[in-house]
């Protein structure tokens, strides 16, 4: 007689999601409209119609996406359809507008441009310098009362 290998429990009460409801990263219809602000702020911007935005992605991701697959991931009729993952940062790219990847990840996460990332790096040097100063302000208290000088 073989013994078959069976999967040990997870300890579902140790699981971070817990306590997230069900479906609550369920994304599709605000990618889906991300995704048709990408494209027309590509059209406004750029001048780019959704053929030239199907031929540059395709270029970028190397594979053939066509006028009617980005049909289709547009389409709220055609459920199977979704957009895919992979694509994201070259549609980004083509269109300048990270929104539709704020619309994937939600409000729990964000990505930050490189200037974006600047601002938010300095924001938190100066933040971290005021609370040295507090410190150092208490400390030079601390200082001021436990010497004692002569007049």
């Amino acid at each position: 007689m073989v013994a078959i290998p069976t999967q040990l429990p997870l300890p579902w009460s140790k699981i971070q999601t817990q306590s997230v409801r069900a479906g609550a990263f369920r994304v599709k219809d605000s990618v889906r409209e991300a995704l048709k602000g990408a494209l027309d702020k590509a059209y406004s911007e750029f001048g780019m119609d959704r053929e030239a935005v199907a031929n540059e992605l395709s270029r970028l991701v190397g594979e053939q996406v066509s006028v009617h697959t980005i049909n289709n991931w547009l389409s709220e009729a055609k459920t199977d359809r979704r957009f895919p993952l992979e694509y994201v940062k070259a549609l980004a790219l083509i269109c300048g507008d990270t929104e539709i990847i704020d619309a994937a990840l939600g409000p729990e996460f964000s990505v930050m441009d490189e200037a974006g990332r600047a601002v938010y790096e300095y924001g938190a040097m100066v933040l971290e310098d005021k609370v040295r100063g507090k410190a150092r302000r208490r400390l030079e208290e601390k200082a001021i009362r436990s010497v004692k000088f002569e007049v």
